[in-house]
């Protein structure tokens, strides 16, 4: 792929966008970012990514590349919110390959499990999916999404449990499709159940 992208090919662009596009709105979310500044330091990364591809060396470049510009543009993002101190610097695509390894493969880990999250996710029935990504991606209370999509408070605590239990049955089925390096296919599944805990306590 990342020939394909190197020489300008759009279509394999595009392929890599809708590859990575969910895991790295996973990994954005951890630094705390408002969903609309996720969105857009995902976009940003993926100009960069095409801005550079003339220097792409292989497919790993290209996907450590991505995380990498996601994690400069979140730290950029929480710095223009003065929530974070000025540190960050740009990372040109050639110093990526050289990037900590150990660092790398455990966002790649995280980024993989949140795209068996996200895989899952899609799979809910409309109603289901709304409820849960107002309250995972937005943060929005019951009684703030029931206000949103015109539902009783009641309604959408029932609809976000069903969810979160279809979601724990999904990850329990398919954790071992995880793409990942045959070194992780024992990654700890913890982060996920991590996040469907704390969505189920807070009603």
């Amino acid at each position: 792929m990342y020939e394909r992208i190197a020489n300008g090919d759009e279509v394999a662009f595009r392929q890599a966008h809708d590859l990575f596009k969910a895991r790295l709105f996973y990994y954005a979310k951890r630094f705390r970012l408002e969903w609309e500044e996720v969105k857009d330091v995902v976009a940003e990364a993926f100009l960069h990514l095409w801005n550079g591809r003339s220097q792409l060396q292989s497919n790993d470049h290209l996907k450590n590349f991505l995380y990498f510009a996601v994690r400069n543009q979140a730290l950029k993002a929480l710095e223009a919110r003065n929530k974070h101190q000025s540190y960050t610097q740009s990372t040109p695509l050639d110093q990526t390959a050289s990037a900590d390894h150990e660092l790398i493969s455990h966002r790649i880990i995280e980024a993989e499990m949140g795209q068996l999250l996200a895989d899952g996710i899609a799979r809910l029935a409309p109603d289901y999916r709304r409820i849960f990504e107002l309250s995972y991606y937005e943060g929005k209370n019951p009684r703030e999404i029931a206000a949103l999509m015109a539902m009783n408070p009641a309604t959408v605590r029932s609809q976000k449990r069903r969810a979160i239990e279809m979601l724990r049955e999904w990850i329990r089925k398919r954790s071992f499709l995880l793409l990942l390096p045959v070194s992780f296919l024992t990654a700890d599944l913890t982060p996920l159940k991590k996040i469907l805990d704390f969505l189920a306590r807070k009603g």
